[in-house]
This record gives structure tokens, C-alpha cells and sequence, in this order.
């Protein structure tokens, strides 16, 4: 699979079964020296993920 990533190229595979799918974005990663560091969210996923975590 890294290999088949590796040449960018769009590739087609028809699974036998459902599996599923999830879709995650970093905004929050770990640096090389234990700290954290903080990426633009683009999406502006983590607005959303606050208001939802405010109802809980």
C-alpha cells in the first residue's frame, strides 16, 4: 500500500465487503521535542468540535 501511495497515482480497488471510513484532521501535533505544535484548521472543524463538545 506505502508503495502504491508513494507514486500519487489515483487507484481503484473494489473491496468484498463495507468497511468503514474515517477522515481525520490534525490541528494538534507533537513535535519532535514533546511540545505541541498548532496547525491553521482550514476546514474550520475545531469550531465545530467545541460546540458540540460545549453540549455535552
Amino acid at each position: 500500500m506505502q508503495a502504491d501511495l508513494a507514486t500519487g497515482a489515483t487507484l481503484r480497488i473494489s473491496l468484498t465487503r463495507q468497511e468503514p471510513l474515517y477522515v481525520v484532521h490534525w490541528t494538534a501535533i507533537p513535535g519532535p521535542d514533546g511540545r505541541i505544535g498548532y496547525l491553521d484548521d482550514v476546514y474550520g472543524w475545531d469550531a465545530r468540535l467545541a460546540i458540540a463538545f460545549a453540549g455535552v
